[in-house]
């Protein structure tokens, strides 16, 4: 075998599509919780997306119930996946982001400018960076295309793992419930191909 050609099956394209998980009671409180079940409706928004998909090789889903949900409605039998499940908020979970910024605005204030404190007593943003980029490490020449239903927070985590940005820059970038990004590996490298369509 010629060496391009072992460089070529070395290098086999892998695919990795990161779909937002739907809309919750929570969310559409701006809350803190993403196990429970999907608003009426965004099951039928999912199972859209899902008929747009190409060749899906693998489907994974965060282990919360609003992911398991989204990802049933693609259409596939998905397998669970811990590196995707949302961040463990603490003693904010259940909670609403207007509730905490009014009895702990100090302590919102630090989560929000330091991606390494946990005044919630969960898990730091940086956590979640070092679990996501640990998978996307691990699955860099998986091959074929790999579709993952998640929560926002965790592509954002994906999509700044994947240009190298700081997990400073979490509160800079914005995905949509319901939407799909797109990377690709070469191999090598996570390359952002579009975020949020």
């Amino acid at each position: 075998m010629s060496c391009l050609r072992k460089r070529l099956v070395v290098t086999r394209a892998t695919r990795l599509t990161l779909i937002s998980r739907g809309r919750t009671q929570a969310t559409k409180l701006a809350g803190f919780s993403s196990d429970q079940p999907l608003l009426e409706g965004d099951a039928q928004v999912a199972a859209g997306i899902g008929r747009t998909l190409r060749r899906v090789d693998r489907l994974l889903s965060a282990p919360e119930q609003s992911a398991r949900e989204t990802a049933a409605a693609i259409g596939t039998a998905s397998e669970i996946r811990p590196a995707f499940r949302d961040l463990a908020y603490g003693r904010w979970q259940d909670k609403t982001l207007a509730d905490i910024a009014a009895s702990e605005p100090d302590a919102l204030g630090l989560w929000i400018s330091d991606p390494a404190a946990a005044p919630h007593g969960g898990e730091p943003v940086t956590q979640l960076f070092e679990r996501v980029a640990q998978w996307m490490a691990q699955n860099l020449t998986a091959g074929g295309h790999t579709v993952v239903v998640t929560h926002p927070i965790v592509i954002k985590a994906a999509v700044l793992t994947s240009l190298d940005a700081p997990a400073s820059a979490l509160w800079k970038l914005d995905v949509e419930l319901l939407s799909a990004t797109d990377l690709r590996s070469d191999g090598r490298r996570w390359i952002l191909r579009s975020l949020g369509k």
